[in-house]
């Protein structure tokens, strides 16, 4: 079973990519069997799983399971509630 989590950040937004490749970071050493990705506007579950009115707000973590979507997370957030969130989606990687 594969679950990955995806940081995605407007590519044009330097401070944002920043902040969630420490995010990513930290997530792997929470959770080291969990996949980390960086993605940016252009990530093509953006457009096939999030709703339009959402789709540009950034920056997102979004949680991929088996290759399929599941959640996503819009906003900035400290990190205990990153690793609660991935938690209450009951990964165990």
């Amino acid at each position: 079973m594969s679950h990955k989590i995806v940081a995605i950040g407007h590519s044009d937004n330097s401070v944002i990519k920043l902040y969630l490749k420490n995010q990513l970071d930290a997530i792997k050493e929470y959770k080291s069997g969990l996949t980390t990705e960086e993605g940016d506007e252009t990530y093509s579950y953006i457009f096939s799983n999030v709703v339009p009115e959402k789709r540009a707000r950034f920056p997102m973590m979004m949680y991929i399971k088996n290759n399929k979507f599941v959640s996503v997370k819009h906003g900035k957030y400290e990190l205990k509630d990153v690793f609660a969130w991935i938690d209450s989606l009951g990964i165990n990687a």
